[in-house]
């Protein structure tokens, strides 16, 4: 596989960005290159810990949406409801294998606020999920 420069990668990179972000391309472009350079400046060690501290959080994240979900199960809810459709599925996703994805994450958390008084505190948010009520 052919070697590519860094000009060549960012200029490949800053067409893309241009076409899609809505900042002007000057703008655009020093964004880029500010973050090639914080890129290329971290140590094979520091991209090591940083990949690793991701994959906690993430495993953080997982586990919560879990005993978030498994704890709605036994919520009642009014007949009908949306939020008790999707508490429903939630739960038997946390009965699979498979990890949830970013927006049950949210979803869990955002029935977790709503249902607050009905779940043990540990499992509420600490804050409103964006926008909710």
């Amino acid at each position: 596989m052919a070697e590519i420069t860094l000009q060549a990668f960012v200029a490949h990179h800053l067409e893309h960005i241009r076409s899609m972000a809505d900042q002007p391309y000057e703008e655009a472009a020093t964004d880029f290159l500010r973050a090639a350079k914080r890129e290329a400046a971290m140590t094979e060690a520091e991209k090591t810990e940083q990949r690793l501290a991701t994959y906690v959080a993430f495993a953080r994240k997982q586990e919560m949406a879990q005993r978030r979900a498994e704890a709605l199960r036994d919520v009642r809810f009014l007949p009908g409801s949306t939020d008790k459709r999707q508490a429903r599925a939630l739960a038997v996703h946390a009965t699979g294998n498979r990890p949830f994805t970013p927006r049950q994450v949210d979803v869990a958390a955002t029935l977790a606020w709503r249902y607050r008084n009905r779940l043990p505190a540990d499992l509420v948010p600490a804050e409103p999920i964006r926008g909710t009520a």
